[in-house]
Order: structure tokens, then C-alpha cells, then sequence
């Protein structure tokens, strides 16, 4: 620790040392801070590979071709979601290279 920033400890020290502390209430809002940025990892980590894991799939059933119901090419997307299907980054990354 550099000198000032010794001073500057010592300084806080001095004018909070009577100042009560309440450990429950600043538990409290460490962990709600904590999963709310866990949470945005996380939602970012699924639109990630939700990115990543897109891929067209043709819409037509064989029952439709046979009838001749499509005559179009209808392609759909579909994507990995990785929070309604794995329980494991490892096994996330397995799905998407399967």
C-alpha cells in the first residue's frame, strides 16, 4: 500500500470508527447486486449462443409434400437455448457442436 493511500485509510478509518455497521443489511444488498449481474451474464450468455447455434430448417412435413400443400420452400429458424436445455456450460457446448 502506497503512503497516501495509507493516509487516505487511516483518514476513513478515524471519521467512520463510530459509524454502526449492519452486516445483515449489506449482505442483503451484496447479494442482490450479485444476481443481478449473474443474471445479465447469464442472459447474455444465452443470446450469445442462441447467435451462435442458429440454424434453417426446412418448415415442410413429408405429409405436406405428398398433398402438395407447400409448394414454397419455408424455412424456419431455430436456435440452441441453453437455459431451457442444459444444466452445464460443458454440456452447452457439447449441443452446440453436435
Amino acid at each position: 500500500m502506497s503512503p497516501d493511500d495509507r493516509e487516505a485509510l487511516l483518514k476513513w478509518h478515524a471519521d467512520n470508527y463510530q459509524t454502526e455497521f449492519n452486516f445483515n443489511e449489506i449482505m442483503a444488498e451484496y447479494c442482490i447486486s450479485d444476481v443481478t449481474i449473474l443474471t445479465h451474464g447469464m442472459l447474455k450468455l444465452q443470446e450469445e449462443f442462441m447467435e451462435l447455434s442458429k440454424k434453417k430448417v426446412s418448415s415442410k412435413s413429408k405429409d405436406d409434400v405428398e398433398e402438395g400443400e407447400i409448394d414454397d420452400e419455408e424455412e424456419d429458424e431455430i436456435a440452441l437455448d441453453i437455459l431451457e436445455r442444459c444444466r452445464t456450460v460443458a454440456s452447452s457446448a457439447m449441443d452446440l457442436f453436435r
